[in-house]
């Protein structure tokens, strides 16, 4: 049986790969040069901006 804490860690544990992600495609948009790759890489960091929102919105019902 899972308890609410293994689920909150889980989530934390998804909370980090987005955020790593995040920092990637955000480093990556700062290497590039080229305007369109710059704003593909932009929008895959926003992307994980929305995974790290709802990640947060699913911890919810485990934090009560």
């Amino acid at each position: 049986m899972f308890t609410k804490e293994d689920f909150l860690d889980y989530f934390d544990q998804i909370l980090e790969m987005e955020r790593e992600m995040k920092e990637a495609f955000v480093d990556l948009e700062k290497r590039v040069q080229h305007p369109e790759y710059k704003k593909i890489f932009a929008d895959f960091a926003e992307e994980e901006r929305g995974h790290e929102a709802l990640v947060e919105k699913m911890k919810e019902p485990f934090k009560k």
